[in-house]
């Protein structure tokens, strides 16, 4: 499955989507993968980068589903901020929402970016592997 899509707005113009969703991963009791929420965050974050970039999106926004602690909100915001700030998009938008109506067992945490679409992909809802390129981020290097 890959998670990204081109979508138009009703005044044309195409909007670029990506997402990725962790759970069961972080500091819980009930989590498989024992982990910090900014390794989490940051790790997330890069993988709805990567596919943002490589079907050549320009984001501008991201918004955070935090189903860790709600004290976990401004560690999870941080990293999103400073991975896109070193990946070059110092301005981008944030925003989101953090269960606290109910306590998980489990962390989960889902992060959308939303970004500009290009001409190239006029009239696309998914890009073709024609039309892909790929985004090569972080230390050590992956992509």
């Amino acid at each position: 499955m890959r998670n990204f899509q081109y979508a138009d707005t009703p005044a044309g113009q195409k909007i670029a989507i990506s997402s990725d969703f962790a759970a069961g991963i972080g500091e819980k009791e009930g989590d498989k993968v024992k982990c910090s929420y900014d390794l989490l965050a940051s790790m997330t974050m890069r993988v709805v980068f990567m596919e943002m970039l490589s079907g050549g999106g320009s984001p501008f926004a991201v918004t955070i589903a935090n189903g860790c602690y709600e004290d976990t909100w401004n560690t999870i915001e941080k990293e999103v901020t400073r991975t896109s700030t070193a990946l070059g998009y110092p301005d981008i938008v944030v925003t989101g929402s953090t269960e606290s109506n109910i306590e998980l067992q489990e962390s989960s945490l889902g992060i959308t970016v939303i970004g500009e679409g290009n001409s190239r992909m006029a009239g696309r809802e998914r890009p073709s592997i024609d039309h892909l390129g790929f985004a090569v981020i972080g230390e050590p290097l992956s992509g």
